[in-house]
């Protein structure tokens, strides 16, 4: 479990730089599972929104996947920077992130075993390139993109 939280570290300090980041608030539909993605500098994208706390809400739609005119979060990447939660119209529940730094989670299977239908967000990591559109290969889309999971522990 150590190697995960070193290459964890790893991706996400080589991915976000070295300044300051903006917090950030992921607000997913409640019983969101799988996949989420964060495309950003869309410029169909949602548009920038920030809370009263100045952290940038990224509201991630049905299908997990969010087009933003966000740009990338640059800087140090604090596990105290990053938020998440399940939401609807009347609930909004805090979603762990899946680390294996929190003292409860410091055995993966004791972790699994003591908490396994608990829902986590883990798996991180910051995707960029391009790929070509409606098959022509005369267009190319750059992108970069946030990819997590949400899923309970028995499935990490």
């Amino acid at each position: 479990m150590s190697r995960f939280r070193i290459f964890l570290f790893s991706i996400l300090i080589f991915c976000l730089g070295c300044s300051n980041p903006e917090k950030e608030v992921h607000l997913i539909p409640f019983g969101h599972i799988g996949k989420v993605e964060i495309v950003y500098n869309q410029k169909d994208g949602v548009p920038v929104e920030y809370d009263d706390k100045r952290r940038r809400i990224y509201r991630i739609p049905d299908n997990g996947v969010l087009l933003t005119q966000f740009s990338p979060n640059s800087g140090g990447v604090s596990l105290d920077d990053i938020e998440f939660y399940y939401v609807d119209s009347t609930r909004k529940k805090k979603i762990d992130w899946f680390t294996g730094i929190n003292p409860k989670f410091r055995n993966f299977e004791e972790s699994v075993e003591n908490y396994p239908d608990l829902v986590c967000a883990f798996g991180a990591h910051i995707e960029s390139g391009g790929k070509t559109a409606d098959g022509n290969r005369n267009i190319l889309i750059s992108y970069v993109k946030l990819e997590y999971r949400v899923d309970s522990l028995k499935n990490l």
